[in-house]
């Protein structure tokens, strides 16, 4: 009985000493040796280099900027506008806008971004 008791106050005060865990992603990731990985990879038919293309990877991910069409943006925003239910979901800079003019706005971006 005394070793439960010991027990369930040792694991009551690490669950109270215990913080929450966190950390930033590894950069670059870990370094993978040995053939295990890599046998494994080359025999369900990849062709992933666990030795380079980790780094690869991440290098085209921090160069990476994802193209951006400001008219669709703009088209999105405005037929979202258009659908609202209530004024203070539309960003100010459209809230002027009556549903009359934010249709012939998206109409006029329609033809654009086809």
């Amino acid at each position: 009985m005394k070793r439960l008791a010991t027990m369930v106050i040792g694991t009551i005060t690490m669950l109270a000493l215990a913080g929450s865990a966190s950390a930033a992603l590894r950069s670059p990731q870990v370094v993978v040796n040995g053939g295990t990985l890599q046998g494994y990879l080359n025999g369900v038919g990849e062709s992933i280099n666990v030795s380079t293309d980790q780094q690869d990877i991440q290098q085209v991910a921090n160069e990476f900027s994802p193209a951006r069409d400001e008219m669709a943006v703009e088209y999105q925003i405005l037929v979202a506008a258009r659908e609202a239910t209530s004024r203070e979901m539309v960003p100010e800079q459209y809230r002027h806008l009556s549903p009359v003019e934010l249709s012939q706005r998206i109409e006029a971006l329609r033809s654009f971004i086809r």
